[in-house]
């Protein structure tokens, strides 16, 4: 109901800003429908640009039909509906099944059994892979010698990965002077305030992207230079924060 009520409240504000001011006329000689001329259509028009179904195209339209100014109006849009509500939203219907779920189990276990749920013979216990590699006692020795020596290998590199399991890519120990710089960097507070600022340069390269812009000009081969030097960054920060 509550985000029922936001879009009534951005259909209303797009009809007073933008009602009856479209004249487009699609291929099919008829309006286009994404307008704001009446309260049912502009709220359509909402929803759709909520679900970014082809919002960019209401975008431009609606910037043709007024001025430029008319995108405040789908950021606001977009940033209250879409990113701030929806996301609320989503997290509370989520929340309320992962309590559902767990009242449930908690339903279903019987008392007189252990917390673990398992009767019988069950063992709840999940055998890791040690435990099947690891040839049984009194079992017929099937195997041939060329399965028990892959047996062997694997037996081998699971060792050895859970050995370096606190060692970054399984290369750089816990020592390692670079690893140990990469976490000096990773403490700084420049180093968060940087990332930042990248983000918000991003965000600008972003929003100057549109469909006018020349293939051959220069601004499309700074956005697209932007483009490789923001992904390289947010690369090498992903690694840093999450191996390192």
């Amino acid at each position: 109901m509550f985000m029922l009520f936001i879009i009534f409240i951005f259909s209303l504000i797009g009809m007073h800003l933008f009602g009856n001011r479209f004249d487009i006329v699609t291929l099919a000689g008829v309006p286009n429908r994404k307008n704001f001329d009446t309260l049912l259509w502009s709220m359509i028009t909402v929803f759709q640009i909520l679900t970014g179904e082809d919002w960019n195209l209401v975008l431009y339209n609606t910037m043709a039909a007024t001025s430029p100014w008319a995108a405040i109006y789908f950021v606001a849009v977009i940033v209250t509906g879409k990113h701030l509500l929806l996301n609320i939203l989503v997290g509370i219907v989520i929340q309320g099944f992962e309590n559902k779920s767990l009242h449930d189990g908690f339903a279903d276990q019987d008392p007189s059994q252990p917390a673990s749920s398992f009767s019988g013979n069950v063992n709840p216990v999940k055998p890791s892979w040690e435990d099947l590699l690891s040839p049984k006692k009194g079992s017929a020795p099937t195997n041939t010698n060329k399965d028990n020596k892959f047996l062997n290998q694997i037996r081998k590199v699971l060792h050895w990965c859970k050995e370096h399991e606190e060692w970054s890519f399984y290369v750089l120990s816990p020592r390692n002077r670079f690893r140990i710089f990469c976490q000096r960097v990773i403490s700084y507070k420049m180093f968060d305030y940087t990332v930042l600022l990248f983000i918000f340069l991003n965000c600008v390269t972003i929003a100057m992207e549109r469909p006018g812009i020349h293939p051959e000009s220069k601004e499309e081969l700074f956005l697209n230079i932007s483009n490789y030097v923001f992904t390289a960054v947010f690369l090498v920060e992903m690694l840093f924060k999450y191996k390192f």
